[in-house]
């Protein structure tokens, strides 16, 4: 059983391991974007936000896109209040 800090420093570790990968995962690009995982279902279901779909069953977002159409998207500018 892992004690308290040791399950801190885990979880420190694995987000600092998931900020240098190239292929994130609908959680992890959520995260990322810093709004819900249902939220970006949604964001993907408008075809606002580029993802990639490879054997049409999960969803995979590519960092350097996302951080780039988050940088240029009016919507995550303000937030994204202005999306359906």
């Amino acid at each position: 059983m892992l004690t308290p800090e040791k399950e801190r420093l885990l979880k420190e570790l694995n987000k600092n391991l998931s900020l240098q990968k190239k292929i994130l995962t609908l959680q992890e690009a959520a995260g990322l974007l810093n709004i819900s995982k249902s939220y970006l279902y949604k964001m993907v279901h408008w075809g606002i936000v580029p993802y990639s779909k490879p054997n049409g069953k999960l969803l995979y977002f590519d960092r350097k896109q996302l951080e780039e159409w988050a940088l240029s998207s009016p919507d995550m500018k303000k937030g994204c209040r202005n999306l359906p």
